[in-house]
């Protein structure tokens, strides 16, 4: 199952958009969770960057 031809951006009423995972099979469903799962690792260790970049700019002044 390709998931870019089963699935299809929704409005929601928050002005955020989701993508519909009603036609997902349990295999597609794996791999957005894995894909989540990045995603969220990410955003920490974009914050652990950050806040080191911070920290070491305080201390260095």
């Amino acid at each position: 199952m390709i998931i870019s031809a089963s699935a299809y951006l929704v409005h929601h009423s928050r002005g955020l958009f989701a993508m519909n995972t009603d036609n997902f099979d349990k295999h597609a469903k794996a791999n957005l969770a894995i894909y989540e799962n990045v995603m969220n690792f990410s955003k920490i260790v974009t914050a652990a960057v950050i806040v080191t970049l911070v920290l070491m700019a305080i201390f260095l002044l």
